[in-house]
C-alpha cells in the first residue's frame, strides 16, 4: 500500500511538471500558427517579441567574448542558415508555419557545431 501511495505520488508530480513547463500551444521553444493567430504581430520578429521575447536576448559571456561569437541566436530558414536575428523582420507571418527555439545543445545535434547562442529556426507555409 505505501509503495502503491509513493507511485500515485511520482506520477502525480510528474504530470503536474510536464503541464507547468508547456507553454503555448506546443511548448516554450516553439510558436505554432495557433500562437501566431492570437497576436497583431506582421513579422516573425514581431511574433517572437510577443509571444517568447526571452528568446531575442544576448546568452551567456557577453564582455570578453571573441567577436567571432555571436550574441544572439542564428537565423535559419527551412533548413538553411540566414544570418543574424536581424532577418526576422523581413518574414512575414502570414508566411510562416512554425517558429522554433533551439539551444545549443539542440542546434549542435541538428546543424553542427557552432551555434553556442542557439538557432531560431522558421518553417514556411509550403
Amino acid at each position: 500500500m505505501r509503495y502503491l501511495s509513493l507511485l500515485l505520488g511520482i506520477v502525480v508530480f510528474i504530470e503536474g511538471c510536464a503541464a507547468a513547463g508547456a507553454g503555448g500551444s506546443r511548448g516554450r521553444n516553439i510558436i505554432t500558427q495557433e500562437d501566431l493567430a492570437t497576436t497583431q504581430a506582421i513579422t516573425a520578429y514581431d511574433a517572437i517579441r510577443d509571444l517568447h521575447p526571452q528568446w531575442l536576448k544576448a546568452r551567456g559571456q557577453t564582455t570578453g567574448a571573441s567577436s567571432l561569437t555571436p550574441l544572439l541566436p542564428t537565423v535559419f530558414l527551412d533548413g538553411t542558415r540566414m544570418g543574424s536575428i536581424d532577418l526576422l523582420g523581413v518574414y512575414q507571418v502570414n508566411d510562416i508555419e512554425e517558429i522554433r527555439y533551439l539551444d545549443a545543445a539542440q542546434a549542435g545535434i541538428r546543424y553542427g557545431m557552432g551555434y553556442p547562442r542557439g538557432i531560431i529556426e522558421i518553417i514556411s507555409i509550403r
